[in-house]
């Protein structure tokens, strides 16, 4: 099953995601690009801890419109 993902919504889910990311007081989850596609929220980028990736997977789990939070970011220093 192929699943297409668009940076673009009908609706501004991806906007609003990386907006709640940029404005973190965590500068290292500014980093985080996110797609989107049928209530699948992809998130993808780098960061140094685990602690962030949990962070930034928080600060868009209650977006109206996601039903699912796949977290594709990698923990690297």
């Amino acid at each position: 099953m192929s699943m297409r993902l668009e940076a673009a919504a009908p609706f501004p889910i991806v906007a609003l995601a990386e907006a709640r990311l940029h404005a973190s007081p965590y500068q290292a989850l500014r980093k985080i690009t996110c797609l989107y596609d049928n209530g699948r929220l992809v998130l993808r980028g780098r960061l140094s801890t685990f602690f962030h990736k949990q962070l930034a997977q928080t600060a868009v789990a209650d977006i109206k419109g996601v039903h699912r939070i796949i977290n594709h970011i990698e923990v690297r220093d």
